[in-house]
């Protein structure tokens, strides 16, 4: 069981998780290292971020693409023992876990946590501390004098994980001090005495571009192969339309031979014209039309005259194939 001062450390009441339901907190982290290196100079680094979102106790590291638990985790939340258990599913952040899936390029500045009041409790904290311990076996870290901070499940974490809890206690101001606050003041200035009221910012997604960039080279691929069957289906239209004016000439002066003879022949070099020109676009695949007259007009060539194997599906039109 949590020891006795542990349901007091958490910053949940009724009243705060009604009031905080639309609350987020972002904890920013910072990295020295080489501090203690005394042939080499500190270094500084900025760290993934926490970011705490409304909602039932979770992180989405613990969580896979489909849902399920990573491994297992115990806690005790207001008098009551909850388990994730290794394997199982839940809906613990699942707008969360929606967004990684569509934009996991979003997520490599900072860590996502739930908590009903979206503050870090002594619950989360321990969470926080075990990554810290992955990515540093041995470290000193400074941290607000607040409650999770000293709780019992804290202070076992951090033995543990090898970790040296070093708080700013009320009216202290830390030796080092990692986020300079004064210079916020200045740049405000500056940006008043400029007159600067918006700044410029931009935006880097190239996973996104590479994919959109792709999409256009596909539209331009399709609209230049549509550009082309519609000049040539123009041409093929004109020269039916001259087999019919020849098929009428022949018609009226009774030469019924000459008709059938060179309609024929004719109509024969359009068609085969047409499907040569189809299958020409379409060669990496299976070729198909639904047009009735097509289908009838092609069929009734000779097999030897035939460019292409076609066959007969009723009303949905012929298949075509190259020979070759």
């Amino acid at each position: 069981m949590p020891d006795e001062g542990h349901g007091k450390s958490h910053l949940t009441t009724r009243r705060q998780e009604k009031a905080d339901r639309m609350r987020v907190t972002f904890e920013a982290m910072q990295l020295v290292t080489g501090f203690v290196d005394p042939e080499s100079a500190p270094s500084g680094h900025v760290m993934k971020g926490l970011l705490i979102v409304p909602g039932q106790h979770g992180r989405l590291d613990n969580i896979d693409e489909h849902g399920r638990w990573k491994e297992d985790e115990v806690f005790f939340y207001m008098g009551q023992e909850r388990r994730h258990i290794k394997g199982e599913t839940g809906r613990c952040l699942i707008s969360w876990r929606k967004l990684r899936d569509e934009m996991p390029h979003v997520f490599r500045h900072f860590t996502v946590t739930s908590q009903p009041a979206s503050n870090s409790d002594g619950i989360i904290l321990p969470w926080v501390i075990k990554n810290q311990a992955n990515q540093f076996p041995l470290s000193v870290w400074m941290r607000d004098a607040y409650g999770p901070a000293f709780t019992a499940d804290t202070t076992k974490t951090l033995f543990m994980s090898h970790q040296v809890q070093s708080s700013i206690m009320p009216k202290m101001t830390s030796a080092m001090q990692l986020t300079d606050t004064d210079f916020s003041h200045a740049f405000k200035d500056l940006c008043g005495f400029l007159q600067v009221n918006e700044l410029e910012s931009s935006a880097n997604f190239p996973s996104e571009m590479e994919r959109f960039q792709q999409v256009l080279t596909r539209v331009d691929e399709y609209n230049a192969v549509r550009m082309k069957l519609t000049a040539e289906m123009a041409d093929s239209a004109n020269l039916v339309k001259a087999l019919i004016v020849k098929a009428e000439d022949y018609r009226m002066l009774s030469d019924m031979q000459h008709l059938k003879k060179e309609g024929q022949t004719d109509g024969n070099e359009v068609v085969r014209g047409m499907v040569k020109g189809l299958v020409v676009h379409y060669a990496r695949g299976v070729v198909s039309t639904s047009s009735p007259i097509f289908a009838s007009a092609y069929l009734r060539l000779p097999i030897t005259s035939r460019l292409f194997d076609a066959e007969s599906h009723g009303n949905e039109g012929i298949v075509v194939r190259s020979r070759e």
